[in-house]
């Protein structure tokens, strides 16, 4: 029979300990995981200074801004760089729903622009689509230059 054991009694050369390899389903189940977790996180941290700042007040919301920019960003970055596309995606996302957050809340404020009875805003009504805006935008950049070149960067090093 062509197809048979040699039936030698030479040991086989096996490796110790095979590298296992994870199947498609766990890294597309890691993905999209670490893009949910990356986005809402990326979200709460610029949510929470919003809650707890006056941001009636351009100081107010110049704080607020501040406190919500710095951690966001550095979170963003970290995320980025530990898991290179799933996380800039999750950056990207996450920057995209705290501008759709800010757009709404900093135009909550116009709302009742002829109504006496409402605390009036202090900034200029332009202000609440320029800094969404440029939230989203400063997220972007920073997201581009934390992935960088990914022809540079192999699969298989990961």
């Amino acid at each position: 029979m062509p197809f048979e054991p040699l039936g030698t009694d030479e040991p086989l050369e096996e490796s110790a300990s095979p590298r296992r390899n994870s199947d498609f389903e766990s890294q597309l189940m890691g993905g999209c995981f670490t893009i949910l977790g990356g986005s809402l996180a990326i979200f709460l941290l610029t949510w929470w200074p919003f809650v707890v700042f006056d941001t009636l007040s351009t100081a107010g919301l110049m704080k607020a801004i501040g406190f919500a920019a710095v951690p966001a960003l550095i979170v963003g970055v970290v995320i980025t760089r530990m898991v290179k596309l799933a996380g800039a995606v999750a950056f990207a996302a996450g920057m995209f729903v705290g501008a759709m957050f800010l757009f709404l809340n900093l135009n909550m404020k116009f709302i009742g622009i002829n109504s006496p009875d409402m605390a009036q805003a202090e900034y200029p009504e332009a202000w609440g689509w320029i800094v969404p805006l440029a939230w989203f935008l400063a997220g972007l950049c920073v997201m581009l230059f934390a992935y960088g070149n990914p022809s540079k960067t192999s699969e298989g090093d990961d």
